[in-house]
């Protein structure tokens, strides 16, 4: 390992291969190899797009960020691993969404019409402790997020988030081969909170939103009910079968379940509304000494229920009803072969993948519906000059939208929803093709330690509307 040291990690734990020996992607800490690594990472991340493929999440992102991971072997039977980011930026240009953690919230999020440059801070923990004292194995896991994100004009949400995962995880070794179960708890917790400090600039209502055009009439408004408290908590359980020496028969499964309940403070804690997330993961392959193949399957559902609440000042809960129903689905093939070179290690990565989504609401009857296929390769070259060591890394890729449809007719949608909804489904029905360059440039500086340059772009096109994305990153770190 130190003759082949690896200078490049992807952003908190997606480490590139730097020899041709295949790596253990991320299975059980104990079988991964033995060295002794410590990383660290500043860097500045840019995002850039002329029309907002997705609104909520805006039209850009200028964030500096550190990152660091370590891993280490304790002695012959224990290992520790720990992870740690800061990230510090500005989200440009949000609209429909005043939300933090769209992807997890969605659609059962508060928005306004007006938007605006959103304010982000983050900090993340992360630490696992593992021991194999015989043929048995186990390891513990704790991962925590607090995000807090803010605008600075009206309307001007502050939204403080809480997210903790922790996880068990028992093992047996049989031969050529471990199976192993772990199973974990999440806890998520957002407080959010709406404020006008200038009442000239009261020119919008805050909404509760419930999908497809859809608000809480009864709590939405400019003056009261802006403040909204969103609380989760689920489980999720993993089973892997995995080669002890890295190579041969890989396969694995897992699920979670993820129940969150809008609350209103102001109105005796209403829950207002619910959204269970569940999603299902299968793979399988096999991994050779310079090479692999791999099948992935994904399917995640989320289904929103909208209660029905009583006159009283007490807000009871009459009643739930089964409004919207949300469907993503991947399935993907990708292989990995590498050469070893008199003067490189060669890489090359391609993948094929047909996704979709669907998103359905029950009453009135609309939806959307999209199907996707994609095809990209990634290839690099790896190579060293003295104390020199070096990694150049290219991909390209096209998506194309195979059917699309909408039935959105019966919403009997306000113009500026309407107009949304057009946006979207004209970008999320585009056919894409996209490219990117990375660069890993890093110099021995002393017996054990490396100091290195990460230059990293990637651009996307839509071909039909000819609207693009650019996303940068440079960062500089240290490996010992």
């Amino acid at each position: 390992m130190k003759r082949r040291v690896l200078i490049g990690l992807l952003l908190l734990g997606v480490v590139l291969p730097l020899t041709g020996q295949v790596r253990q992607e991320g299975q059980t800490l104990l079988f991964q190899p033995v060295d002794n690594r410590t990383q660290a990472q500043v860097g500045f991340r840019m995002r850039e797009e002329d029309d907002a493929y997705l609104p909520a999440e805006g039209k850009g992102l200028m964030q500096g960020e550190f990152r660091a991971h370590s891993r280490h072997r304790l002695d012959s039977i224990h290992r520790v691993e720990g992870r740690v980011s800061y990230e510090r930026g500005v989200k440009r240009a949000v609209n429909w969404n005043t939300s933090s953690d769209w992807d997890i919230l969605a659609p059962y999020i508060t928005l306004d019409t007006v938007g605006g440059d959103l304010q982000k801070e983050q900090y993340r923990f992360a630490a696992r402790f593992a021991s194999r004292p015989g043929r048995f194995f186990y390891s513990i896991w704790a991962d925590y997020r607090a995000l807090h994100e803010y605008r600075n004009v009206d309307p001007r949400p502050r939204n403080i988030t809480a997210d903790l995962q922790v996880s068990a995880l028992g093992g047996l070794q049989m031969g050529a081969y471990a199976l192993s179960l772990e199973a974990g708890y999440r806890r998520y917790h957002q407080s959010e909170d709406v404020e006008f400090m200038d009442p000239k600039g009261n020119n919008t209502s805050v909404l509760h939103y419930l999908g497809f055009g859809r608000y809480s009439t009864r709590f939405s408004g400019a003056k009261k009910n802006t403040a909204v408290r969103f609380n989760g908590n689920g489980v999720n359980a993993r089973l892997v079968l995995e080669p002890v020496g890295g190579l041969g028969w890989m396969g694995g499964a897992s699920y979670t379940w993820l129940q969150l309940v809008r609350h209103l403070p102001g109105n005796n804690e209403t829950p207002m509304s619910q959204l269970l997330n569940q999603e299902i993961q299968l793979y399988g392959g096999h991994k050779w000494s310079q090479a692999y193949i791999r099948a992935d399957a994904q399917l995640r559902v989320k289904i929103g229920t909208e209660n029905i609440v009583d006159q009283t000042s007490a807000f009871n809960v009459l009643s739930g009803l089964d409004m919207l129903q949300v469907l993503f689905w991947k399935a993907s093939v990708s292989g990995f072969r590498s050469w070893e070179g008199e003067r490189a290690t060669w890489t090359l990565l391609p993948r094929l993948t047909y996704s979709g989504s669907s998103w359905q609401n029950v009453q009135p009857v609309a939806g959307m519906a999209f199907h996707y296929a994609q095809a990209s390769a990634t290839g690099s070259a790896a190579f060293r000059a003295g104390a020199w060591k070096f990694r150049v890394e290219g991909e390209a890729g096209v998506r194309l939208c195979v059917t699309s449809s909408r039935n959105l007719e019966k919403l009997s949608l306000d113009s500026r929803f309407q107009t949304y909804f057009d946006h979207l489904y004209g970008r999320w029905s585009d056919h894409t093709v996209h490219g990117g360059l990375r660069a890993v440039v890093g110099r021995k500086v002393a017996r054990d330690l490396f100091l290195y340059a990460r230059p990293e772009a990637a651009y996307r096109h839509a071909l039909k509307e000819g609207h693009h994305r650019w996303d940068v990153l440079v960062a500089i770190g240290l490996e010992f």
